[in-house]
């Protein structure tokens, strides 16, 4: 079924995913693929969600990577993983492409949740310096991977960045540069697949309003979020998110 061919009752769905997408990533820095896209499974396939995700996420992360103090020195230090991240990404578009969706559901949420384990289980996890290349290069490529296949290359990279022990504004930016770093060779390349067409494209386009509009209102919440209730939401956002992944896959409509 064509996208346009969905009843109104679901456009009003997508607008209001979107709207909460804007509104956890206004307050969190992140998380926008990982509202929108289980969400989105609900009225549309798999693919689908994938792809009609791709001018919210261009625009929010431009909008938030515009925000960032840094990006140079963002950009000079996480080099190894943003360069494993884009080599991750186009591996997984091309796995995507013939892979069975509700196995890439399932095998995703299990990575959240082994992620999330690591996090609530080590509260002080914190990297030495001499290990953050070679882990940067891991979370880098081991986040594309998960990216090319599903959009959502955040988890190994949030854990990554967390054990940096950033404050709540740095590790905003820290995300923004990884985020849009990853976003234009993960659409480049669902295009180039065929996954992201003009049907996708235009949807997408309708979305972005709501996802703005949801950013504006979570950075004036943001402030008001005390650092460790930041960090907590960030893990139980993860852990929500898995339990509708694994959902999906073994209870696909």
């Amino acid at each position: 079924m064509s996208l346009w061919e969905l009843p109104p009752a679901a456009f009003l769905f997508a607008a209001a995913v979107l709207f909460a997408g804007g509104l956890v990533k206004g307050i969190l820095g992140i998380a926008l693929p990982l509202v929108g896209i289980p969400l989105l499974t609900f009225i549309m396939p798999v693919q689908s969600a994938i792809a009609v995700m791709a001018a919210p996420v261009l625009l929010g992360n431009l909008q938030q990577l515009h925000q960032a103090q840094g990006r140079r020195a963002i950009f000079k230090r996480l080099w190894p993983l943003l360069a494993a991240l884009v080599t991750g990404i186009v591996i997984g578009v091309h796995l995507l492409a013939g892979s069975d969706a509700e196995v890439v559901l399932l095998l995703l949420a299990v990575a959240i949740v082994v992620f999330v384990a690591i996090n609530f289980l080590a509260p002080r996890l914190a990297m030495p310096p001499r290990l953050e290349r070679p882990l940067g290069v891991l979370a880098g490529g081991l986040g594309g991977l998960l990216g090319g296949m599903t959009s959502i290359y955040g988890p190994p990279i949030i854990l990554y960045v967390l054990a940096m022990r950033p404050p709540r504004e740095t590790f905003i930016a820290y995300m923004a540069v990884i985020l849009l770093t990853g976003t234009i060779p993960l659409y480049t390349t669902l295009a180039l697949y065929g996954i992201l067409g003009w049907e996708e494209g235009l949807f997408s386009l309708l979305l972005v309003a709501p996802v703005l509009l949801g950013m504006a209102v979570g950075r004036r919440v943001r402030g008001l979020i005390p650092e460790e209730r930041f960090r907590l939401v960030i893990m139980l956002m993860l852990l929500v998110v898995s339990a509708n992944l694994v959902r999906k896959a073994l209870f696909p409509d």
